[in-house]
């Protein structure tokens, strides 16, 4: 009878570490489960961040060559500038000389003028008939 029930404890044991091991397995499997779901949620993250790694990388490549050209731009435009300001001091100068040589051609042409002026008064002195006296 002792054996009996020693089996029969033994049975209601190994019962019981049955079910416990069966929730145990299904616990396993549960957690099996959630892990490959999480696994699977990681891989997409990481392509997502992969992705925008690229793009940014993409945008940052695109940003450097477009401030690459507005720098070159800028030390066009800087040349250019340079340029134009010795052409406009380049023809202030000669816009200076201009100037004096107007100044010079005026003074002329006023002593010119005098001149003619002079001449023609001279003329009419020299040509001025006087009327005849009558003789008595």
């Amino acid at each position: 009878q002792q054996a009996a029930e020693m089996t029969k404890d033994h049975v209601l044991k190994v019962d019981e570490l049955t079910a416990s091991l069966d929730d145990v397995r299904k616990d396993r499997q549960e957690f099996l489960n959630k892990l490959e779901v999480l696994n699977a949620q990681m891989s997409a993250l990481k392509e997502a961040q992969t992705k925008n790694k690229q793009q940014q990388m993409e945008q940052i490549s695109d940003a450097s060559k477009a401030m690459e050209e507005s720098r070159q731009q800028v030390l066009s435009l800087e040349d250019d500038i340079e340029s134009l300001k010795l052409e406009i001091k380049n023809r202030e100068g000669r816009i200076s000389e201009v100037e004096g040589q107007l100044l010079e051609a005026e003074y002329v042409r006023r002593q010119l003028h005098n001149q003619i002026q002079e001449l023609r008064g001279n003329v009419r002195v020299f040509c001025r008939v006087r009327p005849l006296k009558e003789q008595f």
